[in-house]
């Protein structure tokens, strides 16, 4: 968070980038090191034109967010809220706003601010946080990285895809692909997908996703939530679980049109088109 406020000057985010590795993850970085890279960059959810991992970073704060002020002021959000709609009046009056207004509008019209806030997410979480540090109270567990570390061998190190010699060893754009892209010319496919010749296809185990021309590669199938009718559309829509079947006109002499019948919408298709509207709305607007 501190990087996307800027507090950090730019020849010093390569720095602060494996400082974060080696306090939370134990791994330092590759020899000889050369400050002024940006090595984030070898993830592809970072280099993405699209910036996957920053909309990902903002919108699992603000779920949690907007679920605190839709909830009852009492709610300890661990215990859970139930929602009604008169709480939810404000993320529809945002919603229909579209494009029209910026996230951190959205934000600020559901929450009262423009501000982001990991408090909700942390109260979300506390029950986990508290048991974890009791438990490594208790198992006299230590947090944190001592000594110098150990090297690896040689025949542990992965050799490098692309060639090394005259050049940085990173794929140009041209050589790579994402799901859905052209392979045919030995591009490399990206983002958990392969090459079937043709174009970067899902991995096995994995499903399609595709809304527009963007193709997702996702560990559940799409279908069961609504996403996707198998043709590459995006369906959204509330599924009656019950109809009121309207008698057929007795004939008459002059050209009737048949009336058309309009489904009950039942609870779990509310529940259903509330949730798909959650996740939509994060998605657009972040």
């Amino acid at each position: 968070m501190n990087n996307l406020k800027r507090e950090f000057p730019v020849t010093k985010i390569n720095d602060r980038w494996w400082e974060l590795r080696t306090k939370y993850e134990g791994v330092r970085a590759p020899q000889p090191y050369n400050s002024s890279n940006l090595d984030a960059l070898m993830h592809t959810a970072i280099s993405q034109i699209h910036s996957p991992a920053t909309k990902s970073l903002i919108s699992y704060v603000m779920q949690f967010q907007i679920l605190k002020a839709m909830c009852p002021p009492e709610t300890v959000l661990s215990e859970g809220c139930i929602l009604s709609e008169d709480t939810t009046e404000k993320l529809r009056q945002a919603m229909m706003k579209g494009s029209s207004i910026t996230w951190l509008k959205a934000l600020e019209m559901i929450t009262g601010t423009a501000q982001l806030d990991a408090t909700p997410l942390l109260e979300y979480f506390e029950p986990l946080a508290n048991w974890l540090r009791n438990t490594n109270e208790v198992d006299q567990t230590y947090i944190g990285w001592d000594g110098d570390g150990a090297l690896f061998n040689p025949e542990e190190i992965p050799k490098p895809r692309a060639g090394m010699d005259g050049g940085s060893g990173i794929l140009s754009e041209d050589r790579v692909a994402f799901p859905g892209g052209i392979c045919a010319n030995g591009q490399e496919c990206l983002l958990d997908s392969h090459c079937n010749g043709t174009v970067c296809v899902c991995n096995d185990g994995l499903y399609t996703l595709e809304i527009g021309t963007s193709v997702n590669c996702v560990p559940g199938n799409p279908a069961d939530s609504g996403f996707g009718d198998g043709k590459g559309g995006l369906v959204i829509g509330l599924f009656s679980s019950e109809t009121t079947p309207i008698p057929k006109p007795e004939p008459t002499g002059k050209s009737t049109k048949t009336p058309s019948i309009r489904p009950k919408s039942s609870a779990s298709s509310k529940l259903t088109a509330f949730l798909l509207a959650i996740s939509i709305f994060l998605c657009c607007f972040t």
